[in-house]
């Protein structure tokens, strides 16, 4: 009668049985916080590249205005074409090289005219100069894109322009 109840208390099947439970609740958080952690590494590597754009177009105008004894005068600002280019020299690793977005660049205060495609427009009464670098990404998750799809990062910066006039 011993042999009989040894049958009916066999555990070699509750383990396979408790990880089928378990196992989608810990994929799902696998999942998730390998989302996460590529999320937050995304969008860092966007506002370092915003940063670093922001201070490329600041830097590289601020020296055109030296140049040009601070006259806003066609080919001061920089243009867009190099900004975008060191701002995807930042943005590469967690970003796919094809798919890097393209910088918007705003000039305020007296490099308002920048913004312009003609130079006529009249100087800010504003004293000295900006610009402002900007990009809007739509990032997509490795794993459950149906679940987390359509999450957009916005990321700008602002950056003072020295020698511009009024500064």
């Amino acid at each position: 009668m011993i042999r009989y109840w040894k049958i009916l208390v066999d555990y070699r099947a509750v383990a396979a049985i408790e990880f089928a439970i378990a196992a989608p609740a810990l994929f799902l958080f696998l999942f998730i916080v390998i989302n996460l952690g590529l999320f937050a590494w995304t969008y860092d590597a966007l506002h370092e590249g915003v940063v670093a754009a922001a201070r490329y177009a600041s830097v590289t105008t601020s020296n055109g205005l030296l140049t040009a004894k601070g006259a806003v005068a066609a080919g001061v600002c920089t243009s867009t074409n190099l900004v975008q280019s060191q701002f995807q020299s930042v943005v590469t690793p967690p970003v796919a090289a094809g798919s890097v977005p393209r910088i918007q660049l705003s000039w305020g205060g007296s490099l308002a005219p920048c913004n312009a495609s003609n130079l006529s427009a009249q100087t800010s009464a504003l004293p000295g100069g900006w610009v402002q670098a900007s990009v809007s990404y739509s990032w997509a998750p490795v794993a459950m894109p149906t679940w987390l799809s359509g999450v957009t990062i916005n990321v700008s910066d602002v950056e003072p322009v020295l020698n511009a006039p009024g500064s």
